[in-house]
């Protein structure tokens, strides 16, 4: 029983080592292994029950492009790109407006695609007084050029003609106005504004002067002189014994006088002004060199003189200013009424010391003398002025004197009432 479980052992032991021998043998592949055993090994292999691949089935096509390329701009052409995707150009011709005077171009853009820049440089009517300009969607126009037709007259319109090429000037009478009462006022092609004065729309006595833009007054009215209050200045008819209200002084002057070019002059107690003869406004200028009388005359020299209360008899020369001592008056205290020239080139004046009757005077400037002639009577003399070779006077009150320069007797000849609460002060004609 022993001896047969042993050698039944044995033998199984055998077996197993046989059956492993066989297995290793199968499995072992030498390195030289025919091509055709090798391939079809890997035919057996790849036989293992799993589908194969048809290599003829269909493949998705992959499309670069989408469903294709439009940009909705009709001035762009539009392609495809394998490689890009969709590729939009601009071409500039196709958006030709037909209007030379504008660049077209293609922007691309949906709604805008096309614009068209104007360029005016391209449009010339060839009218040299007009603006030429392109108009989008119309072309060249031109209209008219203010600055090339501007003639420096600011009372005409200035206009190109686009059919001549001519500049035209219309005339406007209404742009004129010098503000002056006394003149026609017109516009010229040529010339301007125009202003004619028309001495007939003045006073008496005035005439339109453009200088002053308006009525001068005439200082030296044959037959006439001048005589003030501080408020209104008066025109006197000696002949006549009337008197008429010229226009209100516009400056309290303490006398005045005419010099024989027709200038009004005006003084103050130390000051010396010319007076404008529209307005009567008087401008300082000059300052004497010591305070006057208020006393006031114009010689036949061309000077005008004036007495200090200092006792002098002084002169100044217009215009040059130079001023000097011609000779000494009689008395330094009391009044002096006026200085007037008569037809000899003498002066005369009318003064009083104290309470003594106004006299007349008579002064040489030539020889620097001054020589009394005679008292002129009771009036309170204030004004002295020669008309047709006779001196005249006239009181604060307005009594209008006729004075005998021989022995210096006055007249009374007529009554010149100086308004209301006011007194005459002075008188001025001009030389004969």
């Amino acid at each position: 029983m022993g001896v047969r479980s042993g050698a039944r052992c044995f033998v199984l032991a055998l077996l197993l080592l046989v059956s492993c021998l066989g297995a290793k043998t199968e499995l072992w592949e030498p390195p030289d292994v025919p091509a055709h055993e090798t391939h079809a090994r890997d035919d057996a292999r790849a036989d293992d029950g799993a589908p194969e691949a048809d290599a003829d089935a269909d493949v998705p096509e992959v499309m670069p492009c989408g469903t294709g390329c439009d940009d909705g701009s009709a001035c762009t052409e539009d392609r495809c790109d394998p490689v890009l995707g969709c590729i939009y150009t601009p071409v500039d011709a196709r958006c030709d407006d037909g209007i030379a005077c504008t660049t077209d171009r293609c922007v691309g853009a949906a709604g805008t695609d096309c614009v068209h820049d104007p360029m005016g440089a391209l449009c010339n009517d060839g009218n040299e007084c007009t603006l030429d300009f392109c108009v989008v969607g119309f072309g060249c126009s031109s209209t008219s050029d203010p600055v090339a037709c501007d003639d420096g007259f600011e009372c005409t319109e200035d206009e190109c003609d686009l059919v001549t090429g001519r500049c035209t000037h219309a005339e406007d009478d209404a742009a004129c106005n010098d503000y002056a009462d006394c003149t026609a006022d017109s516009c010229d092609a040529y010339l301007g504004c125009i202003y004619i004065g028309t001495d007939s729309a003045c006073p008496r006595f005035e005439h339109c002067d453009l200088t002053c833009h308006g009525c001068a007054l005439d200082p030296a009215p044959p037959g006439w002189f001048l005589a003030f209050t501080l408020r209104e200045l008066f025109r006197i008819d000696p002949i006549a014994g009337t008197g008429e209200v010229v226009r209100g002084m516009g400056y309290d002057f303490l006398d005045l006088a005419v010099t024989s070019d027709s200038r009004l002059w005006g003084s103050t107690d130390d000051e010396l002004a010319s007076i404008e003869p529209c307005a009567l406004h008087g401008r300082i200028l000059y300052r004497f060199a010591t305070s006057t009388f208020g006393a006031l005359g114009a010689g036949a020299d061309g000077w005008l003189y004036y007495i200090s209360p200092g006792g002098e008899v002084r002169r100044v020369q217009p215009d040059t200013w130079v001023e000097e001592r011609v000779a000494v008056w009689p008395f330094t205290s009391g009044s002096v009424a006026d200085i007037a020239a008569g037809p000899d080139g003498i002066l005369y004046s009318a003064g009083r010391s104290g309470s003594d009757p106004f006299t007349l005077y008579v002064i040489d400037p030539a020889a620097g003398t001054v020589t009394p002639i005679g008292p002129i009577g009771p009036w309170a003399l204030e004004a002295l002025a020669f008309r047709g070779g006779v001196l005249y006077g006239m009181s604060a009150e307005g009594d209008l004197l006729r004075i005998d320069t021989a022995t210096g007797a006055g007249e009374a000849i007529g009554m010149i009432p100086p308004g209301p609460f006011m007194t005459f002060v002075g008188a001025a004609s001009p030389p004969p």
